[in-house]
């Protein structure tokens, strides 16, 4: 069974020119981060350089050029949130080998919840674990301080990953509580499309013996995110070419029960779920 991507890139080859450009200035970038001293341009370039890693796998670049976005947004993810939790502190990071000394400081730009989200399933598929422990240590005091302000579900999405890799005896009243928050009206649809099938899936990588239910849940999660990328003002944003956090949980459920998925997908690259890198 193989489920396709609802988009079809048409002009690879400018694709692939867009980036090797973003590649080539990926230098000039850690430079003016290291220059800047808000950290406006530290956030921004989260999601921007996760757009760049999934567009880097509909472009069909090699392996080593696709860890390469992976990392640095991963890196990104960790220094935006360190630099928020070490209020004062002055510290260094590492950008694709590059040290740059940071002082934290309070800001509210780019410290929501989708983007540590993002910086978290980031570090997931990479098995970075100091990465996982800087975003473990966020709380919600910097959710409640960002622009983009969270809804009771993104709360305790984030309770529930961060319990995963802290070792919380309670997973399955961190996940009831998951299912039981409800989001805002506005994000009703992307909730049920993206987010709750999230649940569904850690719920049967802590059941014992419950393979199929979990391959069961994932393909429902891809036609899913399929359905909601697949809508016309929807289908040309990178993010949903592949699915950042549903290759996050089959790397998970690989690690840690040893789940392989049955089928095939362009969302999740099995040599992403599998650590073949």
């Amino acid at each position: 069974m193989m489920i396709g991507r609802h988009y079809q890139e048409t002009h690879t080859h400018l694709l692939q020119k867009a980036l090797d450009k973003f590649e080539k200035r990926l230098p000039r970038k850690i430079n003016s981060i290291k220059k800047e001293d808000d950290g406006e341009l530290l956030g921004s370039s989260i999601s921007q350089t996760v757009n760049v890693f999934c567009e880097s796998i509909v472009a069909e670049k090699d392996h080593l050029t696709i860890l390469r976005f992976l990392t640095f947004a991963k890196e990104l993810g960790a220094a935006n949130f360190a630099s928020v939790m070490r209020m004062e502190e002055t510290f260094d990071v590492h950008l694709l080998g590059e040290t740059i000394t940071l002082t934290g400081a309070h800001k509210a730009c780019h410290v929501d919840t989708d983007v540590w989200l993002k910086s978290f399933y980031c570090a997931q598929i990479l098995r970075d674990s100091a990465a996982i422990d800087v975003l473990n240590e966020v709380d919600e005091t910097v959710f409640f301080a960002a622009e983009i302000k969270p809804d009771a579900l993104d709360l305790r999405i984030v309770d529930l990953m961060q319990g995963i890799y802290k070792g919380h005896k309670e997973l399955t009243t961190l996940l009831n509580s998951a299912l039981q928050a409800e989001p805002e009206d506005s994000r009703l649809s992307y909730a049920f499309h993206l987010l709750n099938p999230l649940l569904s899936i850690i719920r049967t990588i802590f059941t014992p013996g419950a393979d199929a239910e979990f391959n069961k849940e994932v393909r429902e999660a891809v036609e899913l995110h399929k359905k909601y990328w697949g809508q016309e003002d929807e289908k040309w944003a990178a993010r949903g070419w592949v699915s950042l956090p549903l290759i996050a949980m089959a790397a998970l459920a690989y690690d840690h029960k040893g789940y392989e998925l049955d089928f095939e997908t362009d969302y999740i690259p099995d040599w992403l779920v599998k650590k073949q890198f």
